[in-house]
């Protein structure tokens, strides 16, 4: 049996434990803290809410004005760390730190981390971002961990927006084809119709502009994330769980 003396022992080591613990937890995020707020708060200003720093708004005008496709992206973090504390409290997994690999992940993604930095490129420090939090997994847990918590991880991408030239380009090419379908819709209808790149010119005497906002890209970039979370947490397996998320490239430009 154990004596008073000792359990008072194995109760002050355990809290110190718990505390050291805590203390390194805290070290690491002000350390993702420091390296990463000032793209992200890029990220929050430019890409996310571009009307944040109008004067004159309020809140809720801030965060639905502007011509934004990433207004989704502050609920992403949080539905991260919800999926990875199930996974953790649910499920078993074997613990064995990879400091080596972990470690040349980390330094890897922070020198991306640096460089990006230097040229003010946000999107790919968020891409090392992700890399940093793999890098941790690897060295607190190790690989059986970060095979648990890949999805979790990986779905932080759909925070991340895109390069600028990117979204253009996506933007017009699925306005065009809105442009095409909406043509020969009408056309099947008994409508004349016809297309002059974004111009629409409808009968005789009518006609619209298609804009950017009719390319659907809003929509398909939400429904690809909500769509990976779906297909995740549904019962199908294999092929059906692929072909589940795979549909919401179709339904969201249709």
């Amino acid at each position: 049996m154990a004596t008073p003396a000792a359990l008072a022992t194995n109760d002050a080591r355990s809290a110190f434990c718990s505390a050291r613990v805590l203390i390194a937890w805290g070290l690491i995020v002000a350390g993702l803290a420091l390296t990463f707020g000032h793209a992200f708060w890029g990220m929050w200003v430019y890409h996310w809410f571009p009307a944040w720093g109008r004067t004159g708004l309020g809140l809720y005008d801030r965060l639905v004005e502007g011509d934004s496709y990433y207004t989704h992206a502050p609920i992403v973090p949080f539905v991260t760390l919800g999926i990875a504390y199930i996974l953790i409290r649910k499920t078993k997994i074997a613990i064995r730190p990879r400091p080596i690999v972990g470690g040349l992940v980390l330094a890897a993604s922070l020198l991306v981390q640096l460089a990006a930095s230097l040229v003010g490129v946000q999107f790919v420090q968020g891409f090392a971002f992700i890399g940093v939090v793999m890098g941790l997994v690897l060295v607190i847990w190790g690989g059986g961990a970060l095979r648990r918590l890949w999805f979790p991880i990986l779905l932080l991408f759909f925070m991340m927006p895109l390069p600028p030239l990117v979204i253009a380009q996506l933007n017009f090419r699925l306005k065009m084809i809105a442009a095409d379908w909406g043509v020969a819709v009408a056309s099947a209808i008994g409508i004349p119709s016809a297309r002059k790149g974004a111009e629409l010119f409808i009968g005789t005497d009518k006609q619209m502009v298609v804009g950017n906002v009719c390319s659907g890209l809003r929509t398909l970039i939400s429904l690809l994330g909500f769509g990976a979370v779906y297909a995740y947490v549904c019962k199908l397996r294999g092929w059906w769980r692929a072909g589940t998320f795979a549909m919401v490239l179709p339904v969201a430009v249709i």
